[in-house]
């Protein structure tokens, strides 16, 4: 038999299963709550993940364990600086966006007596900025004096290193602890490299109140889905397709090929649906541009941006939009689609239209969309106000970059604001319904417009 036969003969029997695995699904869902965590009930992001960190850290919260987690903690992450901590660590004390002297804010600062220990989270991978490793480490030394200090560094997996743009990695001293989230499958060091999930373990385990206890491995559970699992990783019924995969050499060789080929399957989907959207918005383009005909000042479909990148070619890249817009706006300023986190795992829709602060002060401005004259900068604030009142009627949120904004749903209201589900992946897959969708949803914004902006 060859393998393409191997293949085809695995994924049908997998499909023969498939209600089945949907039928133990609701059973597993209705009598144990196997795909229920409470924290994806909220919108969750780096600032809420440190607020957790913070209150299991503090001695006095009110989980009432005292010193247990914040001692577990010290002897996972910087075990070398005293042995033993104080036995009292009520003396601790815990601090959240600690203003730094160069004006930056350190996510966590813990101080226990003459040691200070920084931490910088990066949970859903924000980008490091300009020496802000250097300047964390700097800020921590100083207010130590002779005492010790350790800055923990929390990217997504274990023991990755900040950028060479915040420090320098021939520079990288013993202060800086390589730690993170969850534990990296390709670490092999060993020990490996501590992460909170592991001390979210432990953590669970020494502590005696059941409702803390469930928060905790509530909280695990909820690092563990949003790293890890990505959604569709995550399917209930997977034991199933394991057992299957299991039964003989030729099936479990299939399943490994599917599951390393799951990634590149995702962005082909994703890819191949962003390029459909983008002909579709350029036929639209020359729609309204022969019905809204002003000389020179025709629209057009922005998906290539000042720095070169654009989202069809990199799919899993964040803020990248694909913008309709007039000729002659500022590059910065379109109707757009844009995930907002890598992994279009926050796509959003409406009208990219930056105030004058956010423009001055965000780094990334002139990166992505090139430099406004002085007469474009001026307008900045009087457009995104006009745009912000013009589309107000149509709910949707609002910040200093979108006057109008809201999460994309599909053709029969599905949530397509996160591509990784199973849902989303399917109405993307069939790529033609959900792009004439979000051509329809273009032109309401544009309908919406003032005349004078149109």
């Amino acid at each position: 038999m060859s393998d393409q036969q191997v293949a085809e003969n695995f994924i049908n029997q997998i499909a023969i299963f498939l209600p089945t695995i949907h039928s133990i699904e609701q059973k597993m869902n209705r009598e144990l709550g196997h795909q229920f965590c409470a924290f994806d009930l909220f919108n969750t992001t780096e600032n809420y993940s440190s607020d957790v960190l913070q209150f299991l850290l503090n001695c006095r919260g009110a989980h009432g364990q005292g010193a247990v987690f914040l001692n577990i903690f010290l002897n996972h992450f910087v075990p070398m600086h005293s042995s033993p901590w104080p036995s009292d660590l009520n003396c601790a004390i815990v601090k959240r966006e600690y203003q730094t002297n160069s004006g930056r804010r350190l996510d966590i600062q813990i101080q226990v007596n003459d040691v200070w220990i920084g931490i910088e989270n990066k949970f859903l991978q924000a980008t490091d900025q300009p020496k802000q490793i250097s300047d964390y480490l700097e800020h921590l030394k100083s207010n130590a004096g002779q005492g010790k200090y350790s800055l923990i560094y929390l990217p997504q997996f274990a023991g990755e290193k900040p950028s060479s743009a915040s420090m320098p990695n021939d520079q990288l001293p013993p202060e800086l602890v390589l730690a993170g989230w969850v534990h990296n499958p390709d670490d092999s060091t060993m020990p490996p490299f501590p992460s909170i999930y592991a001390w979210l373990e432990e953590c669970a385990r020494h502590c005696k109140a059941a409702n803390v206890r469930w928060f905790i491995e509530q909280f695990q559970l909820h690092v563990n889905n949003t790293i890890m699992t990505k959604g569709v990783g995550n399917m209930s019924g997977s034991s199933a397709i394991i057992e299957l995969a299991r039964k003989s050499p030729e099936n479990l060789e299939v399943a490994i090929l599917i599951g390393q080929s799951y990634v590149d399957l995702k962005k082909t989907i994703w890819q191949e649906f962003l390029i459909y959207l983008v002909n579709k918005l350029k036929q639209l383009a020359e729609e309204l541009s022969s019905a809204h005909f002003i000389s020179g000042n025709d629209y057009e479909v922005l998906d290539l941006l000042a720095n070169g990148d654009r989202w069809c070619k990199n799919p899993s890249t964040k803020y990248l939009p694909i913008m309709l817009r007039r000729k002659n706006w500022p590059r910065s300023q379109g109707i757009s689609i844009s995930s907002d986190k890598i992994n279009a795992e926050e796509v959003y829709i409406g009208f990219i239209s930056p105030t004058k602060n956010i423009w001055n002060n965000d780094q990334t401005s002139t990166i992505y969309f090139g430099t406004l004259d002085n007469t474009q900068k001026k307008n900045l604030d009087e457009t995104h106000n006009a745009i912000k009142t013009a589309l107000k009627p149509k709910g949707g949120k609002v910040s200093e970059w979108w006057p109008y904004y809201t999460e994309l749903t599909g053709p029969s209201k599905e949530n397509l604001h996160n591509w990784n589900t199973l849902e989303a992946l399917k109405c993307l897959n069939a790529k033609e319904s959900l792009a004439m969708h979000v051509v329809n949803l273009f032109k309401d914004m544009h309908a919406h417009l003032p005349d004078d902006i149109k």
